[in-house]
C-alpha cells in the first residue's frame, strides 16, 4: 500500500494568534503574536487520516483527535507549539508553530549624545511601574539625548523595533541594544517619547503588546527665576514667624531651604540663629529686644539656585506674665519640692520670694525661679 503523506494534515487553527496564516497549503514554521486580550488560544487541526499530537514547549504530548478544539492559556512569554503528524504506514511530520505574547522589555537607557555619558537606566526612584514610565531630569548643559533599549527577542522570531514619538533608529529601524537617532529638547522643555518599542516582525507587526514603556525627558532650566520672601506675624515673644515664597520657577520646579537671621538694628548687621533653618521661627524670650529676618535658598539640583532675603521685622518685645501670688500644694507623702521656673517665652513682672508651710518660712534664690524644699509633715503652704 502507498504511504500517506504529511498533507494529510490538512489544516490547522490557532484562534486569538495574529497574522499566523495556518491556511498555508505547505504547512511551514511560523512566528507570530499573541492578541493581547487574549488569555487563551485555541488549537484546532484537521485531517483525513492518521493521528496527531501536539507539545507546548517541550512538555508532555496530548493527543489532538481530527476537528478537536484544545484550549491553551497563555501569559508573557513565548510558545513552541509542536504538532505531529502520524499518518498511516508510519509516515511523520511535525510542524512548529512559534508564538510570543508581547516583547519583553527589560530596559533602556538614556545618554548624552555628544559625550555618550549614560543619564539615566530603567531603575530607579522615577520608575513608574504601573504606567510603565520613567521620568528622567537632565542638566541644562545637556542639549542632545540618544536612547537605546534592550529587549529578549524570542527564539526563533527575526524582528526590528524602532523608538517611537521621539525618532527612528538609523536606517528606519534598529536591533537591540542599538542607539537610536540622536534628539533635542531645548531648555526647561519636556520630551515625551511615547512608546519605546514597536516592532517590525515577518509575519505580523504588533506594537510592543505586553510591555510598551515610555520616557518623558526634561532638561533643566539654566538657572532658578528670581523671587521674594516675605515674614508674617506678631513680633512678641512666644509668638510664631512664617517665611513666604514668591515668585520663583524653574523646571523642575525649586524647593526651598530657609535661614532666620537676628540683629540688634534693623539694619545690621546680621548674624544666622542656630537651628532656625523651616519656614516657621518661635520668637524665644532671648530674641527679646533684637530684629530678626528670614533668608531662603530655591534650587532644584540641576538648575543655577536663586537666593532672597526679606526686610527686617519688627523690633522683639516681651510677653508679660504677673508672678503668682499664692500656690497651694497637698503632698501626699509629707515631703515636698516646689520649683517655679519662668517660662522661655515670657517675663514675670513680679517675683517669689518665700514659701511657708504655715510654721516655717523658707526663703527663695532668685527673682524667677523659686525652689523650696523641706516641708516636712506640711499639709500645705503658700507662696
Amino acid at each position: 500500500a502507498s504511504a500517506y503523506t504529511a498533507q494529510s494534515l490538512s489544516s490547522v487553527t490557532i484562534d486569538g494568534v495574529t497574522g499566523l496564516r495556518s491556511a498555508e497549503p505547505a504547512l511551514y514554521t511560523w512566528g507570530s503574536y499573541i492578541s493581547p486580550e487574549k488569555t487563551s488560544i485555541a488549537l484546532t487541526a484537521n485531517f483525513a487520516t492518521g493521528t496527531t499530537s501536539y507539545t507546548i514547549n517541550g512538555g508532555t504530548p496530548a493527543s489532538l483527535t481530527s476537528g478537536s478544539k484544545v484550549t491553551i492559556p497563555v501569559v508573557a512569554g513565548t510558545y513552541d507549539i509542536v504538532l505531529t503528524h502520524e499518518a498511516p504506514g508510519g509516515v511523520t511530520t511535525t510542524y512548529t508553530y512559534k508564538l510570543a505574547r508581547g516583547i519583553a522589555i527589560t530596559g533602556f537607557e538614556v545618554a548624552n549624545s555628544d559625550t555618550g555619558d549614560i543619564l539615566g537606566q530603567f531603575t530607579g526612584s522615577n520608575f513608574d511601574v504601573n504606567n510603565r514610565q520613567y521620568y528622567l531630569t537632565a542638566a541644562n548643559s545637556v542639549a542632545n539625548y540618544k536612547i537605546r533599549m534592550f529587549f529578549d527577542v524570542p527564539n526563533g522570531f527575526a524582528y526590528k523595533a524602532w523608538i517611537g514619538g521621539i525618532n527612528n533608529c538609523p536606517g528606519v529601524s534598529c536591533e537591540p541594544e542599538e542607539w537610536g537617532d540622536s534628539f533635542t529638547v531645548s531648555a526647561g522643555a519636556s520630551k515625551n517619547g511615547g512608546p519605546l518599542v514597536m516592532c517590525d516582525v515577518p509575519v505580523a507587526c504588533e506594537y510592543g503588546n505586553w510591555q510598551q514603556w515610555s520616557v518623558q525627558i526634561t532638561r533643566a532650566s539654566a538657572a532658578i527665576a528670581s523671587g521674594s520672601v516675605s515674614i508674617g506675624g506678631t513680633t512678641t515673644t512666644g509668638r510664631v514667624l512664617t517665611a513666604t515664597t514668591s515668585g520663583f520657577s524653574a523646571t523642575p520646579s525649586p524647593t526651598f531651604s530657609f535661614q532666620w537671621q537676628t540683629a540688634d538694628s534693623a539694619t545690621g548687621p546680621w548674624a544666622d540663629l542656630q537651628d532656625a533653618n523651616t519656614g516657621r521661627l518661635s520668637l524665644s524670650r532671648s530674641l527679646t529686644g533684637k530684629f530678626v529676618r528670614a533668608k531662603v535658598t530655591a534650587q532644584n539640583g540641576y538648575s543655577t539656585s536663586a537666593e532672597a532675603t526679606s526686610a527686617s521685622s519688627a523690633v522683639v518685645t516681651a510677653a508679660s506674665l504677673a508672678a503668682p501670688t499664692s500656690v497651694t500644694a497637698r503632698p501626699g507623702d509629707g515631703t515636698l519640692t516646689v520649683a517655679w521656673v519662668s517660662p522661655n517665652d515670657r517675663d514675670y513682672t513680679g517675683s517669689i520670694v518665700s514659701a511657708t508651710d504655715g510654721t516655717n518660712t523658707f526663703t527663695c534664690t532668685g527673682d524667677v525661679n523659686c525652689v523650696v524644699s523641706g516641708l516636712t509633715n506640711a499639709t500645705a503652704y503658700t507662696v
